[in-house]
């Protein structure tokens, strides 16, 4: 539950202040045939991210890729599509990232 601007974390003593960002692209490069994602999702991205202090970042998603339907190009849809939010997750979490999905 947030308190004032913040929220708690499993640690009583620890407090977080969300500074995010929208991580457009996955919500409809799929659909558009340009990929899963738009622009870099790797770590120098995540490094440039937080030399700003961004410590979270939403990422939108599509139900019709996520789910692989509807005649959307193979490659981008359905597992695919899966294993590269999945694994832009892990990354964002390796890195302290609260992820919003």
């Amino acid at each position: 539950s947030v308190s004032d601007n913040t929220l708690p974390s499993s640690k009583k003593s620890d407090k977080k202040q969300l500074r995010g960002v929208n991580r457009s692209g996955a919500e409809y490069s799929c659909v558009k045939n340009l990929g899963i994602f738009e622009g870099p999702v790797d770590d120098n991205a995540i490094k440039i991210m937080k030399k700003w202090n961004i410590n979270a970042v939403r990422v939108p998603l599509n139900e019709d890729c996520w789910l692989g339907i509807n005649g959307h190009t193979p490659s981008f849809i359905g597992s695919n599509y899966q294993n590269a939010v999945i694994n832009y997750v892990k990354l964002l979490r390796q890195n302290d990232m609260t992820v919003i999905l």
